[in-house]
Formats: structure tokens, C-alpha cells, sequence
């Protein structure tokens, strides 16, 4: 039967419109929206995590939520995205530069596998992952083409590193906890 919302519903209705138009009428010209969302998983998609976003150098925080996280009244400039806490069982999440110029931003945080040279998430080393891991090795890829082949953060990706990649593809990646599906 459909009629009237109920009473709850209206007064949801309602408190969402008053809530948009609190946020539209407080935010002053230039200031802009980063929302956002956490992989729970790594190359998994984004999922619930109690994991907060911290905007650089403004030290901002948002707000962990199911559906993402938002940063509001931002002024344009260049930031980084990092994550509170930095890591979860199954990864660490990368800081994302932001460069806020014209308007609002969106930004995936992707959860970088522990497992060296991993880079589909799948917590074992391919062949193929190997082939991406010397890839990006020889400058040919970014190193977003494969976030786990850079162990230590610094945008190179070493003989050390390699030499990680190929231990986890011998010998498989370590023991811990595993997202669902992964052997």
C-alpha cells in the first residue's frame, strides 16, 4: 500500500534536508568536501573500518563511518590522506596526495598487502606479480602498477625488495590472518 511516510521517515527526511543545508550554509566560498573510503581488504573494494583519515598538514580528521569518511570546509592546496591506525591484520594503507583546486575531491585508500611483490591482494606471489614487481623496478610502471613491491615507502623499488618478492613467491608469503577467499 503505498500513502503517506510514516512519521519516522518524514522526520528523517526532514533532519537529512536540515543537515544539508546546515553543512551548505556553513562552508564559505573556496572551502571544499574530501570524502573517501578504506579498503578493508586489499584490492578488495572499500568496506566498513573504524580506520580515521587525517588530512596533512592541516591535521584534520574525519569521522570513521560505514559508508566512508568525509573532510569538510578543506581550502584548496595540496595535502596527503594518511590513516589512523596506519595498518590493519591484512595490510597498511597508503598516504594519497590530494591537490585541491576547483572543487571537491574523492579518494580511494588503498590497503597495500603485507606479503612483498603481492600485488593483487591474493596474499601469494605470482609469476605475473613478478613480472609487475621488475616492472616497476626498471622505472617501465609507477609503482601504483604494484604498491606491495615497495616495502619501505620511498617510491623505488630495490634489489632487496625484489629479492622479498621472490622469497614470498618460493616459499609463499607469511603466516597470518587472510581476507576471505585468499589461500
Amino acid at each position: 500500500m503505498v500513502g503517506r511516510p510514516s512519521r519516522f521517515l518524514r522526520a528523517a527526511l526532514a533532519t537529512s534536508v536540515t543537515l544539508l543545508l546546515a553543512i551548505e550554509s556553513t562552508a564559505s566560498a573556496g572551502d571544499f568536501l574530501i570524502r573517501g573510503c578504506f579498503e578493508e581488504f586489499p584490492n578488495r573494494g572499500c568496506g566498513f573500518t573504524t580506520t580515521k583519515a587525517i588530512l596533512e598538514p592541516l591535521g584534520r580528521q574525519s569521522v570513521p563511518g560505514p559508508l566512508g569518511f568525509e573532510i569538510a570546509g578543506v581550502p584548496p592546496g595540496e595535502y596527503v590522506l594518511t590513516s589512523q591506525p596506519t595498518c590493519n591484520p591484512f595490510g597498511c594503507w597508503v598516504p594519497q596526495p590530494v591537490n585541491i583546486t576547483t572543487g571537491d575531491a574523492v579518494v580511494l585508500m588503498r590497503l597495500r598487502s603485507m606479503c612483498s611483490g603481492d600485488c593483487t591482494g591474493r596474499f601469494s606471489v605470482s609469476i605475473s606479480d613478478l613480472v609487475k614487481v621488475g616492472l616497476v623496478g626498471v622505472g617501465e610502471r609507477p609503482v601504483a602498477y604494484c604498491y606491495a613491491a615497495d616495502r619501505n615507502q620511498d617510491g623505488d623499488v630495490t634489489a632487496d625488495e625484489l629479492t622479498a618478492a621472490i622469497s614470498a613467491y618460493l616459499y609463499d608469503c607469511p603466516p597470518g590472518p587472510r581476507p576471505p577467499g585468499a589461500r
